[in-house]
């Protein structure tokens, strides 16, 4: 399955408030555990899930570059709120629609309703890996694209499977290993 991050910068959240759904738009709770709840042990379960969301983690990294929390918890440091890009599409669209692949599309309409600048709503998007039986024939890669809400796509590549089950990278926390090869492939 193809997934997304949507890293917004803080000092710009408040235009989020543009937007109306149906049914409400998902919401983040205060402190550490709302923040866990709403976005890490979702993004945990999908580490383990699907093999697209493990180069999340390295592109969502490059994101926020030195606007990352230092300190590992987003309510109390760095510059930016995470939303999963997959469930806050599908809460806006009315839950007709639940997939990544809209993401990168509806990433820049959201930019132009909510009047986001450069940099201030990024989405980190990685696009699903082929299934059976392309492994038999070749390689499988998956393509990736970091989108800016105002100017559109930043950069854009592809990654292999064997890149994401390399035992250097078997947790998150080794993401910075999967982050020196994209910044190789990806320049």
């Amino acid at each position: 399955f193809s997934q997304g991050v949507i890293a917004i910068r803080k000092s710009a959240a408040a235009k989020l408030g543009n937007l109306k759904a149906h049914a409400g738009l998902p919401s983040q709770g205060p402190g550490w555990a709302g923040e866990w709840l709403a976005f890490h042990a979702v993004w945990a379960y999908f580490w383990c899930w699907n093999l697209p969301s493990k180069f999340l983690v390295p592109l969502t990294s490059h994101i926020m570059g030195s606007g990352a929390p230092a300190d590992g918890m987003f309510h109390s440091s760095g510059d930016y709120i995470l939303l999963h890009s997959v469930l806050f599409f599908d809460a806006l669209v009315a839950h007709v629609r639940f997939d990544g692949l809209s993401s990168a599309s509806l990433i820049i309409e959201i930019g132009k309703l909510c009047g986001f600048e450069e940099g201030e709503c990024v989405l980190a998007w990685v696009g699903a890996f082929p299934s059976f039986p392309v492994a038999l024939v070749t390689a499988p890669t998956a393509s990736w694209k970091v989108v800016d809400s105002k100017t559109g796509v930043v950069q854009q590549g592809k990654i292999d499977v064997a890149s994401l089950e390399d035992p250097a990278y078997s947790k998150p926390s080794d993401c910075k290993a999967l982050l020196a090869k994209f910044q190789e492939i990806g320049r």
